[in-house]
């Protein structure tokens, strides 16, 4: 299988597993990955089971066949839930088990979703879809504006509370987060491009205080800033 982004963007895999079985995986040298795995027993997908829905009768037919496998194409959304995963945020322990229980159950159902066609995520209308990457495009290309929410809505043409509401939808993030994460990807460019310090990356990049700074990297990508210096 392969997996990972592409072309075509990322491509993730659902694959049922009747017995044992042995995986290995094989990646490039040079190349850097990062994989989520949700491994769903048995006894937790027979949990509330009707057996005559259209998803139940797939997923029954899927499980029975060893190795079958169904690629599929993770939405934005289902992206960002797996980022959480990797990097939730600081909370009480009790908090946190939920927390990311919500965010597997996210991904959860928009995998097992690929097994009905008629059960799969809406398609948003073409002129939101363009609006709201329009906006994307915005920020990625003016990560060093002092972006308002109100600036945002009037360009895209909505009131805020529009914006902010379609754009957690298509993205998987609120807006000041997309927005922190356009200017940790430029500081990540800064430190293996540009060969600056962990110090010139944050205050280049609007942070005041490169502790702070370093902590928002691990969150966004897994590593400390210092790990991908030139």
């Amino acid at each position: 299988m392969q997996l990972g982004a592409g072309e075509s963007g990322i491509r993730s895999a659902l694959v049922s597993i009747a017995r044992p079985e042995q995986f290995s995986r094989e990646l490039e040298v040079g190349h850097r990955q990062t994989v989520v795995n949700l491994t769903l027993s048995d006894a937790w997908l027979d949990q509330g089971a009707a057996g005559d829905d259209a998803l139940d009768r797939s997923l029954e037919q899927f499980r029975r066949e060893h190795l079958a496998i169904r690629l599929w194409q993770p939405s934005r959304m289902a992206c960002a839930r797996a980022r959480e995963l990797m990097a939730p945020p600081s909370m009480p322990q009790r908090m946190r088990r939920l927390f990311l229980e919500s965010r597997c159950l996210d991904i959860v159902q928009e995998a097992l979703a690929v097994l009905t066609p008629s059960t799969a995520p809406r398609q948003r209308p073409a002129r939101l879809a363009r609006q709201m990457a329009a906006v994307c495009e915005w920020m990625a290309s003016s990560w060093d504006t002092d972006w308002q929410l109100a600036d945002l809505a009037r360009e895209a043409g909505m009131s805020v509370s529009t914006l902010q509401r379609h754009f957690r939808d298509y993205t998987g993030q609120t807006v000041y987060d997309y927005l922190r994460s356009c200017r940790l990807k430029e500081a990540r460019r800064l430190l293996e491009e540009e060969g600056v310090s962990v110090t010139e990356a944050a205050l280049m990049t609007g942070y005041a205080n490169p502790a702070n700074f370093a902590t928002a990297f691990r969150r966004e990508f897994g590593m400390a800033p210092s790990h991908c210096l030139r």
